[in-house]
């Protein structure tokens, strides 16, 4: 990074922050797993009639809305916007436990909560930039997908995930370079609110907020924290190939050297925030070690729901939420299939966690993901 720049001047004084401060539970946010597997674009796409993500066999698909008054295409959602609003829009459903978000009395409010600045005005200003983007984000067709193979069948599994249902914004001319909000409700889609809410990734806002000039940068920051926490689970490194990366980050970028410059960057940036992050270029990617995540999650011992604890000092989980296993990320993907196949109403995170309760009592299984499934399918026979 330059030296002496206003970005790295901001960055090292949230890195002292952080280190030096414990994280309250106001400087929280999430945002959705689906969206760290396959991200949003970081540049505008242009005038393409859809755009596309693959991450090994996941992908994202994006189609733009359609705006009747000016007959014309809304655009994608690309940027730091769109990202911050997602991150706003899970604090607020955790919040309220409510598919009905309130944007507050005036646009000036929203702006602040999004930690942008509402005095500025002209195009390049953070109001007319978040009409544009929230517009372009809440009207867009957005389509996760997977494939695979389960006992030796192959299939393709789809997720529409729409984000609002309902949007009511009342915008009012204040001048040629400024807009006020007379207020506005953002009423989410089931799948987007369940997606948000059952099991999101717990990020550090002071972090955020420090890296919001790079979409790559924040999307490097998610995928950081959530590879730490599986490496810290496994308790064993873990392998990401850069052609994985690029396929997962990089779309845009002329070339895969071209790619890698630009991780690095933002990697180095990542690392002054998240200053517990451990990693080491080898040849042909990245592997990152068994570290503490940015945001620690720590179980109740008596419900079973992930609490918020610390964040970015050597802090580990509890030893209540060690476990002795883990199933695998294929095997909870092969579940969501069967689960959406049963259509009983089952949610993929609740089976696993009653696995792992069951696990606790019997033993570990001999062969985790086989007995995990075989479980599954027992009990998506019936309603939850």
């Amino acid at each position: 990074m330059p030296p002496k720049s206003g970005v790295v001047k901001r960055i090292e004084k949230a890195s002292e922050l952080i280190r030096s401060t414990p994280l309250l539970s106001t400087e929280i946010t999430f945002t959705p797993r689906e969206l760290v597997q396959a991200t949003l674009p970081h540049r505008d796409p242009g005038n393409v009639p859809v755009w596309q993500r693959r991450n090994g066999n996941y992908g994202l698909v994006i189609q733009p809305g359609w705006d009747i008054e000016n007959s014309r295409s809304i655009g994608y959602p690309y940027g730091t916007i769109p990202r911050l609003i997602i991150f706003w829009l899970t604090v607020e459903a955790l919040r309220t436990h409510s598919k009905i978000i309130r944007l507050g009395d005036t646009f000036s409010d929203f702006l602040r909560k999004l930690g942008l600045d509402p005095d500025r005005g002209g195009k390049c200003s953070d109001s007319f930039r978040v009409k544009d983007q929230a517009n372009r984000l809440l009207n867009a067709k957005i389509s996760f997908q997977h494939w695979g193979e389960i006992e030796g069948k192959r299939y393709q599994s789809y997720l529409n995930l729409a984000i609002a249902e309902r949007t009511v914004v009342f915008w009012e001319e204040k001048d040629k370079t400024s807009l006020l909000e007379s207020g506005g409700i953002i009423e989410l889609t089931d799948k987007f609110y369940q997606a948000i809410t059952e099991n999101p990734v717990p990020l550090d806002i002071r972090a955020l907020r420090a890296l919001h000039n790079s979409p790559l940068a924040i999307d490097v920051y998610s995928w950081a924290t959530l590879r730490a926490y599986a490496c810290q689970q496994k308790n064993k490194p873990q392998f990401a190939p850069w052609g994985a990366l690029l396929n997962q980050f990089g779309t845009g970028y002329s070339n895969s050297k071209d790619f890698k410059k630009y991780f690095k960057i933002a990697l180095e940036k990542v690392q002054v925030v998240y200053p517990t992050f451990k990693f080491e270029y080898i040849n042909g990617g990245i592997t990152v070690l068994p570290c503490s995540p940015a945001v620690v999650r720590k179980s109740s011992p008596r419900k079973h729901k992930p609490e918020l604890v610390r964040t970015s000092g050597e802090v580990v989980l509890a030893s209540d939420n060690k476990r002795l296993f883990e199933i695998s990320e294929v095997a909870i993907e092969n579940a969501q299939i069967l689960i959406a196949n049963a259509g009983t109403g089952w949610c993929k995170y609740a089976l696993e966690q009653q696995f792992y309760d069951y696990a606790a009592k019997n033993g570990k299984p001999k062969e985790v993901d086989a007995a995990f499934i075989g479980f599954v399918k027992k009990k998506v026979k019936k309603k939850p």
